[in-house]
């Protein structure tokens, strides 16, 4: 690194923890004087929320990419548009070019490009209270979709927190990567397909007809009402349990479980049960390390 560079650097931090001290006790002096502090608050008082409308654009994919915080895929809005719930100003990165919409969750406060950051975004004593109320609030992504103005892909990696879906039938492609977290799908109907990687977490799926599905799980469990037409699934470590809506009858499927037990509609087997010999585009592919598989078919939705 540069001498100038590194030069600005120990500017910034010293800036940055100047204002962060300077922040808490103008919030401790204002509070005694019944003084509120702060810009862009919401209603209720509490979360900051950014709002962004494109029904205007066309927009065929939408990328998050967040360290912590929960993310809402919410089909079913009268207009689409996107909240972000307490990302402080210059601390993300948020654009919209060539139909693609792209939030970058940048630097924690903690690191030295987010120090930096935030005081090359320095707006004065508020902009380091909002920043100072923002520090333990919890982060949320909420996008909403409509029926008129469809998203061909949504990808979404966190490494921390739940992303959720639901209410959705437009034919979306959905990538979701998940380091600590879970994935919550309910209600979604699409022709297109799903592919989910978690590290360690939960995989839920209730009331949802997918053409096709990929889900990588390493330490957690899957649990679907579902029919998924195609599904390859895996797990390290975690039980995998699937309410299926189709008929085994006409579907192939081959599940595998190294240390486990295989239960399907009530009849248990080793760790191994495979039936391959249709003509038909329904398959079930599940590998478990240690873990049990149950299938149900024909389950109710």
């Amino acid at each position: 690194m540069k001498p100038t560079s590194i030069i600005f650097l120990i500017v910034s931090i010293v800036l940055v923890i100047g204002g962060f001290a300077t922040a808490g006790v103008a919030k401790q002096l204002a509070a005694a004087e019944g003084i509120e502090l702060g810009e862009g608050i919401s209603d209720d008082g509490e979360n900051v929320v950014y709002t962004y409308e494109y029904d205007a654009d066309n927009i065929g994919k939408i990328s998050i990419n967040v360290k912590e915080a929960t993310v809402n895929v919410i089909g079913g809005a009268a207009k689409p548009y996107i909240e972000l719930v307490n990302f402080p100003e210059g601390m993300y990165d948020f654009s919209s070019s060539n139909r693609v919409i792209t939030l970058n969750d940048s630097a924690e406060f903690t690191s030295l490009s987010g120090l930096a950051s935030l005081a090359m975004n320095f707006k004065g004593l508020r902009s380091f209270v909002n920043y100072y109320n923002m520090m333990e609030l919890e982060r949320t992504v909420n996008i909403y979709l409509c029926e008129d103005y469809p998203v061909n892909v949504i990808d979404v990696t966190a490494m921390g927190g739940s992303v959720n879906i639901k209410d959705n039938a437009t034919s979306t492609d959905y990538n979701i990567d998940i380091a600590v977290g879970e994935l919550n799908m309910d209600n979604i109907h699409t022709s297109s397909s799903v592919s989910v990687e978690v590290e360690t977490g939960d995989i839920n799926l209730n009331g949802c007809e997918i053409e096709q599905m990929s889900a990588k799980l390493g330490v957690g469990s899957i649990k679907m009402n579902a029919h998924i037409y195609r599904l390859d699934a895996s797990i390290s470590t975690g039980d995998f349990n699937y309410g299926y809506y189709g008929s085994l009858q006409f579907t192939n499927y081959k599940l595998f479980t190294n240390v486990g037990t295989i239960t399907v509609d009530g009849e248990a087997f080793g760790g191994y049960k495979e039936s391959s010999e249709l003509a038909t585009q329904n398959i079930i592919s599940v590998s478990v390390g240690v873990g049990d598989i149950v299938i149900d078919s024909d389950t109710q939705r």
